[in-house]
């Protein structure tokens, strides 16, 4: 939950930048709608699974998830956070989305593609919006080819733009997941 609140805060950033600039076309009302539907789905499916859980009579929804995914039910049905707790995770959901937006600005202009703050803002949230609706995992590929169209539609030249795209998955998405092979190999080792 707090991930989704921290995607709707951002989301919902993103579509006022958007209007403020006058930058808001087809194409991004489309994917922004989109993940806002889906963002909202969950959402509420999240909140009627724990409503029933707690009625301790599941409906049809919770039978189903009890049959096919019982270890999804299982964390669903934990006891929910407290409120400090869930802000505080909220806000270190906001600021990934702070650090991401913060690093690909840096890349960018150190390639002189000079862009504003909210610019590269945008980018992020909107390619990591439509990374989380494709089926590849973390997004592979289609936040790549989202990230480049939003700076392509910014008039960042394409060399810039694929090349700040990448270099900012190397650094936010294969370069954190180093550790954590090195762990799995140390720990399929013994």
């Amino acid at each position: 939950m707090a991930y989704n609140t921290a995607f709707a805060i951002a989301l919902g950033l993103t579509c006022w930048i958007l209007l403020t600039s006058h930058d808001l076309t087809p194409t991004f009302r489309t994917a922004m709608g989109l993940f806002s539907i889906i963002l909202a789905t969950t959402t509420v499916t999240l909140i009627l699974v724990r409503q029933s859980l707690r009625k301790r009579r599941p409906d049809l929804l919770c039978r189903w998830l009890e049959k096919h995914h019982p270890d999804w039910l299982h964390e669903v049905a934990e006891p929910s956070l407290p409120w400090s707790i869930f802000l505080q995770v909220s806000l270190y959901q906001l600021l990934i989305f702070a650090f991401d937006t913060a690093t690909l600005h840096v890349i960018l202009n150190s390639m002189h593609s000079n862009t504003t703050w909210h610019d590269d803002f945008v980018c992020v949230v909107v390619a990591q919006s439509v990374g989380s609706i494709g089926m590849s995992p973390g997004g592979l590929g289609t936040f790549e080819a989202t990230c480049v169209a939003v700076l392509r539609s910014h008039e960042i030249p394409l060399e810039a733009a694929l090349a700040a795209t990448l270099t900012l998955r190397a650094f936010t998405f294969w370069l954190p997941m180093l550790p954590g092979f090195w762990a799995a190999r140390s720990t399929f080792r013994n």
